[in-house]
């Protein structure tokens, strides 16, 4: 049964391309090697990674596995992952897009940071990176989604420029039970005026998924996290790396004004 209209995306266009790196704010997101299942399996080790992704990993060669169906995955056309690569620490973390819907051009976000990396903002500039190729090849909406319990996620989110829209009541289940899950949106028409600027820092501002009578306190598992600590229910092993559109330079948001000529701006005065 045929669509009425064309399909935003084409998941067999892409994959017949290679992963072409992206660079991040000082970061390069590639595509995952071999020699990476290593520090996968210590990043899983750590107990807000367990606990926000609800999985570990109890040897190497379930990491490796972990890893070639990451880069592997490609080929199948329903996602990208990336690792994460920082110059002084090498692989520190991961980001990925699943294609929720290829005919509506909806993707969803995931991204953990690496504890020895945490508090450098690699979430949010691996987010960024991914935000920017995925408006260029065509998707439409991109989510983020993660517990209400999870303020550091929440964080990360805001940073990157995804405005939080709601709350899906029961819909994702962890170690503990099932726990509600913030929804935070960017769509492709938007970016430009909701993203901040690359070195805009909002972790001070109050968390748009913090509720109303008060800061989420973080759990014990997470009391040393930082707003990097990662976006739980990442896709899983079905996800696949994609890369940057040929041409793309791979810096800011859309060409998202600074902070500056936002302030610059004139403000609208209420009338009445």
């Amino acid at each position: 049964m045929p669509l009425l209209y064309p399909p935003a995306l084409d998941p067999d266009a892409l994959a017949g391309s290679p992963l072409p790196d992206l660079t991040a704010d000082g970061l390069v997101l590639r595509t995952w090697r071999d020699d990476d299942a290593p520090a996968v399996r210590a990043a899983y080790a750590d107990p807000a990674t367990q606990r926000w992704h609800a999985r570990r990993l109890d040897s190497d060669d379930e990491a490796l596995d972990l890893v070639r169906a990451w880069r592997d995955a490609w080929a199948a056309g329903t996602g990208a992952s990336w690792a994460v690569d920082d110059p002084e620490l090498g692989m520190v973390g991961r980001v990925a897009v699943k294609i929720g819907s290829a005919g509506d051009g909806t993707g969803v976000l995931a991204y953990w940071t690496a504890p020895e990396a945490r508090g450098r903002g690699v979430s949010a500039r691996a987010v960024r990176a991914v935000a920017r190729w995925a408006f260029a090849t065509g998707f439409h909406r991109l989510e983020v989604e993660h517990s209400t319990g999870n303020p550091a996620s929440c964080r990360v989110a805001e940073k990157a420029g995804f405005p939080a829209e709601g709350t899906r009541r029961g819909s994702a289940r962890h170690a503990d039970g099932w726990h509600d899950m913030h929804v935070h949106a960017l769509l492709a028409p938007d970016s430009i005026a909701v993203a901040p600027a690359p070195d805009a820092d909002v972790s001070d501002a109050p968390a748009a998924c913090d509720d109303s009578d008060g800061p989420v306190a973080l759990d014990a598992s997470e009391a040393s996290a930082t707003p990097d600590v990662l976006a739980d229910h990442a896709p899983g092993p079905d996800v696949l790396d994609s890369g940057e559109p040929a041409g793309w330079d791979g810096s800011g948001l859309l060409a998202v004004p600074s902070a500056e000529a936002l302030a610059a701006r004139p403000r609208l005065r209420r009338r009445g």
